[in-house]
């Protein structure tokens, strides 16, 4: 194990091919199918729109990008099992916890009782693909 610390920067990641993304792509569904022949209709990307992305990357001044974890709803069997959590990262590669006043005001003024206001943490909720998908043959 490395004991020296990443280096978090703004321009993480690279660029790769639209073959490439193909393949990519390709062989997760390949995959899939094979180990799951009787669910041809799999999670397999889910959309987030460009104002939730850029809320989350403004958050805070020191943001520098997102770090997507895949998820499990197992819990809440009438949801989606397969979920995408993303956190705003800082500087130090640290999860940036999200707090949007306007939305957690609006849902604390509907909560009863003495319950804990709510604070934000991390999107989810994307819109799943299949049912929000491109047309067949695009990547």
């Amino acid at each position: 194990m490395s004991t020296t610390k990443p280096n978090f920067t703004a321009d993480a990641g690279g660029f790769i091919h639209h073959d490439e993304a193909r393949r990519l792509r390709d062989n997760y569904c390949n995959k899939k199918r094979q180990k799951e022949p009787h669910n041809p209709d799999f999670i397999q990307a889910y959309f987030f729109g460009k104002e939730k992305l850029q809320q989350l990357l403004e958050c805070q001044d020191d943001i520098i990008g997102l770090r997507i974890y895949f998820g499990d709803d197992h819990d809440h069997p009438e949801k989606e099992l397969k979920k995408m959590v993303i956190y705003a990262v800082d500087t130090e590669g640290n999860n940036v916890h999200y707090k949007d006043s306007k939305a957690a005001k609006e849902l604390n003024q509907l909560r009863v009782g003495s319950a804990a206001p709510i604070e934000f943490a991390a999107l989810d909720q994307g819109l799943p693909c299949p049912t929000n998908c491109p047309d067949k043959g695009t990547v």
